[in-house]
């Protein structure tokens, strides 16, 4: 037994030996021979777009993988939700995949197609385009034997329009000058929030390559803009509520100084009445971010409500049905008007005018008199008549808390809610974004001022006892679960919207 022990082991020292001899003499080859090169990190070197009438949009890396896709407007985020076989594959692969999906789902009609493709490289364009084409046609004909596709480059009227008015506001500027239509759509889907076309030309190709690869990254890249807005609102409302419960404290503390004592003490009297300030100002503050994202959000992808009259004009000059435009634009009819994403517009119109045949110079003509038709239905759907109503709720339900207070608002010359809200919100251009910016900083300042009065001479200790009796950290742990089961729900509810909508193109 005790021989047979010590033959195992010894059996298990030859075997360790013969590794380790094994190790070096791999570690001396090595030595004598090239090393082969590493594993090189992916790097963002392409920007591929396909026009169907869903938009897609990629970025790959230099060996041709796609590293990310996105959707341009609904129809290609659509197309692209819950799919493998793009994103890790191979551009042929995954551009053969797309075109497996647009003859699937009803995208590719029966007969001739024109598709628009693009790309802007630091490697070869052309190649890129030739790729494309041949793996797009390919693989469209092969799910469907009756459709045929012709591949153009960079076909995009929208686009177009848009190059040639900013070439001609900008004759000086060299890098808006160089831009082409691939480029274009590069910087446009590489923007930041609240960067202009102009500023973004100026980026290396390489600085936009990143930014595109971020943004369709994203989580919100796989939704439409209504999935942003909603989180953007329920993360507003749980910032507000908790800021308030927060900022309110301090009401409610020299309120409660004031009942305590029985008398209108002149000191106490006037933090409290600034506590009430510091509270709306920070409300206010909260308010205007949340606008300024909201107007960041409409910026980007702008949307239109519009008379039912005005689109049976643009529909027929385009050439198509109302209710053709409706369902292709996914508009929603509501009370004799019709709501629609200009991505969604622009997405319809490139499409029209691809396959228009010798029709293409009226449906851009179209086009452009719809464009200035459209500019005076613009709506956000944040305005500051929603952000004022929400400020007065929450002056008032301060207010409402303090009777003392509310008892002598009149006689004692106090600003009412309304009062502070015209304060703080007067004079700024709502529709700039830099002015909007600006009151942001200039209400951070009135909050570190008024601040600095609440903190003079203060208890501490005495404040933090009537922290914790109000319970303000469980309060505010409350709403903060709240966002997170809200912020949760939202995106159960979208993916669930999406996959019914995917489902219900196989029905069609």
């Amino acid at each position: 037994m005790r021989n047979n022990k010590k033959t195992t082991i010894l059996l298990a020292l030859c075997l360790m030996l013969t590794v380790f001899l094994s190790l070096c003499l791999i570690a001396c080859n090595s030595l004598l021979t090239s090393t082969p090169p590493a594993s090189k990190t992916q790097v963002a070197t392409s920007f591929v777009s396909i026009d169907v009438n869903p938009s897609i949009e990629l970025v790959l890396d230099q060996n041709g993988i796609v590293m990310s896709a996105s959707g341009a407007n609904h129809d290609g985020k659509l197309l692209l939700f819950e799919e493998d076989g793009i994103v890790g594959a191979q551009l042929d692969v995954a551009v053969g995949n797309v075109a497996t999906l647009c003859a699937k789902y009803g995208f590719l009609k029966e007969g001739e197609n024109v598709i628009s493709v693009s790309a802007v490289s630091n490697l070869d364009s052309g190649a890129l385009l030739q790729e494309i084409s041949q793996s797009f046609k390919k693989s469209a004909q092969n799910a469907n034997e009756k459709v045929f596709t012709t591949v153009q480059t960079a076909v995009d009227v929208v686009l177009e329009e848009e190059l040639a008015s900013l070439k001609a506001q900008y004759p000086n500027n060299d890098s808006v000058q160089s831009l082409d239509v691939s480029r274009l759509r590069l910087v446009k889907s590489a923007l930041d929030d609240g960067q202009s076309v102009v500023d973004a030309s100026s980026q290396t190709l390489a600085s936009l390559l990143d930014s595109a690869l971020e943004k369709q990254t994203d989580v919100s890249a796989k939704f439409d803009s209504s999935y942003t807005s909603l989180v953007d609102k329920a993360q507003y409302l749980c910032d507000s509520a908790c800021a308030t419960l927060e900022n309110g404290v301090w009401a409610l503390y020299y309120a409660d100084k004031l009942l305590s004592g029985f008398s209108l003490n002149g000191d106490i009297l006037s933090k409290t009445v600034c506590s009430l300030e510091y509270t709306l100002a920070s409300a206010s503050k909260l308010a205007l971010e949340y606008f300024k994202t909201s107007l960041d959000s409409f910026n980007a992808n702008k949307t239109y409500v519009v008379p039912s009259e005005n689109i049976e004009q643009i529909s027929s000059s385009l050439g198509v049905t109302f209710d053709e435009f409706v369902a292709k634009t996914h508009a929603t009819v509501k009370d004799e008007t019709i709501s629609f994403a200009q991505k969604d517009f622009t997405s319809f119109v490139n499409n029209v005018h691809r396959n228009a045949g010798d029709c293409a110079q009226d449906i851009q003509s179209a086009y452009m008199s719809a464009t200035r038709m459209l500019a005076s239905f613009e709506a956000n759907s944040v305005t500051i008549e929603d952000i004022k109503a929400q400020l007065e709720e929450i002056g008032s339900s301060l207010v409402d808390k303090l009777p003392l207070l509310s008892q002598f608002v009149d006689s004692l010359g106090i600003p009412t809610t309304s009062d502070l809200i015209e304060k703080y919100l007067a004079d700024i251009d709502f529709d700039n974004r830099n002015d909007v910016t600006s009151a942001i900083t200039r209400l951070e300042q009135t909050m570190q001022s008024l601040k600095a009065t609440l903190d003079k001479d203060l208890d501490r200790d005495d404040f933090n006892a009537f922290v914790q009796t109000y319970g303000l950290q469980e309060k505010v742990a409350q709403i903060r679960n709240g966002l997170t089961k809200t912020l949760a729900k939202i995106k159960q509810d979208v993916t669930s919207l999406f996959a019914s909508e995917k489902s219900s193109l196989l029905e069609i």
